[in-house]
Formats: C-alpha cells, sequence, structure tokens
C-alpha cells in the first residue's frame, strides 16, 4: 500500500496518479511512423507460413471499424494514460490493400477523451475505404 513516499490508493486516484502527470518527460516516444513500421513488420511475419496467427492477434479487436464490406480485416493496438491516448489501426480493405494508420494525442493539462479522439480518425477511414488515389486522404 505504500511506496515512500507515495501512499497508493486505487480508490483514491492513486496518489497524484489521477490526471496527466509529466507525459513530456515519462511517455512513450515512438511516432507514428514508427508505430506504423512496427505494425507493418508484424503484418508481413503474419504472412510467413506458421506465423499465420500473428495477424489473427493483431486484426483481434477492430475498435468501431464496424464495415466488414469494405474492411474484411481491421486491427487495432493502443495505449493510454490520463492526458496521454495512442491509437494504431490496420486496415485491410476489400481489394486486399493494406493500410496502416497511427495518431497520438497528448494534453498535458487534462484527461483526453478517447471517443474524441477515435472519432477524429473516421474521415481518415472513409476516405482511404473509398479512394482509388488515397494520396487525396493525406
Amino acid at each position: 500500500e505504500t511506496i515512500d513516499p507515495i501512499r497508493l490508493n486505487p480508490s483514491g486516484g492513486w496518489g497524484h496518479w489521477n490526471g496527466p502527470t509529466a507525459i513530456d518527460g515519462i511517455e512513450w516516444f515512438a511516432s507514428a511512423d514508427d508505430l506504423c513500421r512496427l505494425m507493418a513488420a508484424l503484418w508481413s511475419l503474419g504472412a510467413q507460413p506458421g506465423l499465420e496467427p500473428v495477424r489473427e492477434i493483431l486484426t483481434g479487436n477492430r475498435y468501431g471499424i464496424a464495415d466488414t464490406a469494405t474492411w474484411p480485416r481491421a486491427g487495432y493496438k493502443g495505449g493510454y494514460e490520463a492526458g496521454v491516448v495512442n491509437m494504431t489501426f490496420v486496415l485491410e480493405r476489400h481489394d486486399g490493400r493494406v493500410f496502416f494508420v497511427s495518431a497520438g494525442y497528448n494534453d498535458p493539462a487534462r484527461i483526453v477523451d478517447t471517443a474524441t479522439a477515435r472519432a477524429y480518425l473516421d474521415p481518415v477511414f472513409a476516405c482511404l475505404g473509398s479512394a482509388q488515389d488515397t494520396s487525396v486522404c493525406a
């Protein structure tokens, strides 16, 4: 219950960690490019014989991607802490084209609303799902 000098109290917000705390010094610092490259590398591994479960793991959580006609396979991996949210997606379109999308949100003053953060990505997914030239989605 106690780690000197912090008393841990789960019902009280775990000490002083009930809001953003030093998010510019102790959080992760992988860029969106880093996270997309990592997801792409894992996706490629999952194409190798015997490693198919890797893709099953990556697509185990669609996190609101309900359109299975456009996105037969979709997956989400993310992280959250007060003031910090990361959302990284793999999206396999109906024509077999695969996209990797990552967004990070940081607010040193308040808790980030994950529903609002996720909603910001809906236009990106809609564009990627319908555009032949996906460079217009950037």
